[in-house]
């Protein structure tokens, strides 16, 4: 949906992002999507999103461009966010703090994206089996809605817990990133849970060779949470 990035040379410095405004949602569709609460969303009644997630989700502001866009979509002004990420969260943890992050919060809805920390810390073993139960209870307890979102990738997330090779972040490490995506779609089609598809729309262009596609998915994001986000030409892609 991002149509460009202007950046204005001012003290402080300030930076516009043109988005293209989303169409009238299919009123026949969202109960399909959102089978609990789609009703609430396009009658006007309140509806709370929770975002789960890591720190791209906590140092982000997706939920703010997501509210502006679905305010226009649905003619609803009763959505609220609340931000449920942790800095260097995985899903495990969303796991271990279910109650405190989903349950206190009462969502009509949830949007999912773990997956760069649990590629990090080599906990992909878990990893779908843990976002599985977060749709699950989330279903159960809550009686919410999931929506998951494929997760940001990381070049630098290493496959396996091998000693240190010479190349620190070799071309074929991206195949992390990559398992985490097809992981993470598999599961939303056996939950019938929607995927919201962020790494195809960012960084899944591919390439000819490995190192084309690791280079193309290359984290959009700071490089620290109290550093300021740099844009696709300041960082060579």
């Amino acid at each position: 949906v991002a149509s460009g990035l202007t950046t204005f040379f001012l003290e402080p410095e300030v930076r516009f992002l043109a988005m293209n405004p989303p169409p009238k949602i299919d009123r026949r569709a969202v109960p399909g999507a959102l089978p609990f609460n789609g009703s609430k969303l396009m009658d006007g009644r309140p509806f709370r999103f929770i975002s789960m997630g890591d720190s791209v989700t906590s140092s982000g502001d997706y939920e703010t461009m997501l509210l502006m866009m679905l305010e226009r979509a649905t003619g609803n002004r009763n959505i609220t966010f609340m931000d449920r990420a942790g800095l260097a969260a995985t899903a495990r943890d969303g796991v271990r703090r279910f109650r405190e992050i989903a349950v206190d919060a009462d969502p009509d809805c949830a949007l999912i994206m773990y997956g760069l920390y649990d590629e990090l810390r080599l906990e992909r073993g878990s990893y779908r089996e843990s976002c599985r139960f977060l749709a699950e209870n989330l279903r159960w307890q809550c009686h919410a809605d999931t929506v998951f979102l494929t997760p940001t990738p990381h070049y630098r997330a290493p496959l396996t817990d091998a000693p240190v090779i010479t190349d620190p972040t070799p071309p074929w490490f991206v195949l992390g990133s990559i398992s985490a995506v097809h992981a993470i779609r598999a599961l939303a089609d056996e939950l019938s849970v929607p995927v919201a598809d962020c790494y195809r729309a960012v960084w899944g262009k591919g390439g000819p060779s490995f190192d084309a596609t690791a280079r193309s998915s290359w984290g959009l994001y700071p490089v620290a949470v109290v550093q300021s986000m740099s844009s696709v030409l300041e960082t060579e892609g």
